[in-house]
């Protein structure tokens, strides 16, 4: 994961360049990273909206557009509430289907907004979805069909990326582990230190990768200047 680009690319075969944003809420700083980044894939891990301003809204036709690869997070299921009037019912249905799988270069990818912060998401998880009783029940079913290589999640506002093993267990009692990467881009626009705070002097962030067509993958972190310090 900490390899270098040069490492990566020792037999001189071109690189896939991938580009991982979250959060960016209802600010477009995301588009100067995209034009000065010119990655082929292009992945946004959900909340594009800000609930506090439903007058802006990200059409799915241009998430299309924009993005190789898209979930939809919580701001922007409760603003189509907000704007549409619609039932409690609703955001149940659609908070089921937040997630995406994909292949890359080999490596099965699961792309959720919600995959962190058990304590928050365990309510939002069992009062808004049913029949799932806290966040790691969720988890481990999702683990479980997807048995992912890299999960890409959002949410928390706070960049990392972390090499884990999730153990379960299968049908048979068995114990069963499964080794993934965990890549949190953390936000661009509203970034948050570990206590939880946003603050106009924390710099924005997202990821970077790199993959070759073995199928091995570089990661790292980058810094912006996000438009709260514009103001």
């Amino acid at each position: 994961m900490a390899r270098k680009v040069a490492e990566l690319n020792e037999e001189n075969n071109e690189l896939t360049k991938i580009l991982i944003l979250s959060d960016t809420h209802g600010r477009e700083d995301y588009l100067q990273v995209m034009e000065e980044c010119q990655a082929d894939v292009v992945i946004h891990a959900g909340d594009f909206e800000e609930f506090s301003n439903p007058d802006y809204e990200v059409e799915d036709e241009l998430k299309d557009q924009r993005f190789t690869h898209w979930v939809n997070g919580n701001h922007e299921v409760t603003n189509q509430m907000l704007r549409y009037n619609l039932p409690d019912d609703y955001f149940n249905k659609v908070m089921k289907k937040q997630y995406k799988t994909f292949i890359l270069k080999g490596k099965v990818f699961l792309l959720t907004h919600f995959f962190e912060e058990e304590d928050r998401i365990s309510k939002t998880i069992s009062k808004r979805t049913g029949g799932i009783t806290d966040t790691i029940e969720w988890k481990d079913w999702l683990i479980k069909k997807i048995k992912p290589n890299f999960v890409i999640t959002g949410h928390t506002h706070r960049a990392h990326i972390d090499s884990c093993e999730w153990t379960t267990t299968d049908s048979k009692g068995n114990q069963v582990v499964y080794p993934m990467v965990v890549i949190n881009p953390g936000s661009m626009t509203k970034p948050r230190d570990d206590m939880g705070a946003v603050g106009p002097d924390l710099p924005g962030t997202y990821v970077v990768g790199y993959a070759n067509e073995k199928g091995e993958f570089t990661w790292q972190i980058k810094f912006f200047q996000h438009s709260y310090n514009k103001q």
